[in-house]
């Protein structure tokens, strides 16, 4: 299991490139506890964690849940939806009460697509 941000936005991003993404969307909050997404489930949106952290999840073949990691402020999550349109391959759960951004499939795609070189880091 990993913790931290994997990639976050600090890392991937420029500061402007951070704040141009980080106006698109809107904010949202999750109670403790919450799903932000379900493994399985066709979405389109990208999150990035603000406050609090989030754990991902994904099922295993005796049906019992693997932790994959723990997220926090600055995490890109849900990334692989935005550019595949295929199901989630996680969920994703509240740890703490999370303020997040979620930003649609299509914002997120045409905002690395306006920054050569970002989709490779994103994916990460």
């Amino acid at each position: 299991m990993v913790e931290g941000t994997r990639l976050g936005i600090d890392v991937a991003f420029s500061s402007a490139d951070r704040a141009a993404l980080l106006d698109l969307g809107r904010t949202r909050t999750y109670r403790r506890h919450a799903r932000v997404f379900h493994e399985g489930e066709v979405s389109d949106f990208v999150v990035v964690v603000l406050d609090g952290r989030v754990k991902i999840l994904a099922s295993t073949a005796d049906g019992s849940e693997s932790v994959l990691g723990i997220r926090g402020p600055g995490a890109l999550v849900g990334e692989l939806a935005a550019f595949d349109g295929g199901p989630r391959t996680a969920t994703a759960v509240a740890l703490d009460p999370l303020r997040v951004r979620v930003v649609s499939a299509a914002e997120f795609r045409a905002f690395v697509a306006g920054r050569p070189g970002r989709r490779r880091i994103a994916l990460r």
